[in-house]
């Protein structure tokens, strides 16, 4: 049974959660604000472009891949854990580490949309990343249900 304690850690990092999945509708918003303000042109050539969307979205792939192997990593070390504040400390790091990577893709979608001013790939990046957002989603261990 859970106690007062843990509803309240839990919450605390629910409410971190929260956060960081608002965040990417933060940089969309920055990144229509500079399209809506900006009066230079951009340094967009095909090439330079086409390569820095291919390196931005290998390191996103790469973000997302291992945050998601991170995951399992932590538990193992959850499940050992001794006491509730333990555990939460667990799911404190997890949650943290996990949901920074994901969002990294966003940041990555709007430094690549600075640079070159196209929207989709601020919206590609940062749908990525609230797309994978809910794999950080704090839950509580299944034997403490």
């Amino acid at each position: 049974m859970r106690s007062e304690d843990d509803a309240n850690r839990l919450l605390t990092l629910r409410v971190i959660w929260v956060a960081f999945l608002i965040a990417p509708f933060m940089y969309l918003a920055l990144g229509l604000t500079v399209l809506r303000e900006s009066t230079a042109e951009t340094w967009e050539t095909s090439d330079t472009y086409t390569l820095m969307r291919i390196i931005l979205t290998a390191v996103s792939v790469s973000a997302l891949t291992m945050q998601a192997a991170f995951g399992p990593l932590l538990r193992r070390g959850r499940a050992r854990a001794n006491s509730p504040k333990a555990v939460f400390q667990f799911m404190a790091v997890e949650l943290i580490v996990r949901c920074a990577m994901i969002e990294a893709v966003a940041i990555l979608g709007l430094v690549l949309f600075i640079l070159y001013g196209n929207v989709i790939d601020i919206l590609l990046f940062g749908v990525a990343s609230i797309a994978f957002m809910p794999l950080g989603y704090p839950r509580l261990p299944d034997a403490d249900r």
